[in-house]
């Protein structure tokens, strides 16, 4: 059973201003997610078709033409060339560090979060469905989800080997040890908020023990150590 430790973090300028510089990033838009693919090469995709990429670690944004308005959610790049958005409807792919996008068929929506593990397969979360390829986006196939409540939207997708990946789903985490093919919900019986308070938003798996949950409902941070 996962022990999960919360951390409540107050504002005061002593632990909060102190860490962190704000950054121009030159969009009044709404942006949805960030993700880094080094330490300097960077890109951000947002609401009206907003997407940004830096090579400088942060410090400058610079925009990038997908084709289209619609608001993006997920950003997911493998390396520096080959990349991933996912829209409201949609998967646009990038074989040139997002200078052009291609279109990919898709009959699937609202689409939440977009992971690939290499070029070839890939998951994309909606509401309370995963669903996977192995042709690199062409083909679509919805995946087996075990003891998950309905109607929660699927935020973050990510794995730390080829086999073992997490999904959180608002209310909890869900993990597969079979190349995501089967998802079971994790459950805490000694923080019974963390099942059906709907505190999770966000999370960093670092590997099999350690990994970060981010929670508006507490106003802090989750850790989990085992």
């Amino acid at each position: 059973m996962k022990k999960l430790l919360i951390v409540v973090f107050f504002l005061s300028q002593t632990i909060t201003y102190g860490q962190w510089i704000e950054q121009n990033s030159g969009t009044t838009e709404n942006l949805n997610k960030v993700k880094f693919v080094s330490a300097d090469t960077g890109y951000i995709v947002g609401n009206n078709g907003t997407m940004l990429k830096t090579i400088d670690g942060g410090n400058t944004w610079n925009p990038l033409n997908i084709g289209s308005y619609e608001n993006l959610t997920s950003v997911c790049f493998l390396d520096n060339e080959i990349g991933f958005v996912s829209g409201a409807g949609f998967i646009s792919k990038t074989d040139d560090g997002g200078i052009t996008w291609e279109t990919l068929n898709l009959n699937i929506t609202p689409l939440s979060e977009i992971y690939f593990i290499d070029s070839s397969i890939g998951f994309i979360g909606t509401a309370n469905t995963i669903y996977k390829t192995i042709d690199g986006g062409d083909n679509w196939d919805e995946v087996e989800l075990m003891n998950v409540n309905e109607f929660n939207q699927i935020y973050e997708i990510e794995f730390i080997t080829n086999t073992t990946g997490y999904a959180l789903n608002g209310i909890g985490i869900l993990k597969t040890v079979d190349g995501g093919q089967v998802w079971t919900q994790k459950i805490d019986d000694s923080h019974p908020d963390y099942n059906g308070a709907n505190i999770l938003t966000s999370f960093e798996i670092i590997n099999e023990d350690i990994a970060h949950f981010g929670s508006p409902y507490y106003v802090g941070l989750y850790t989990t150590l085992d």
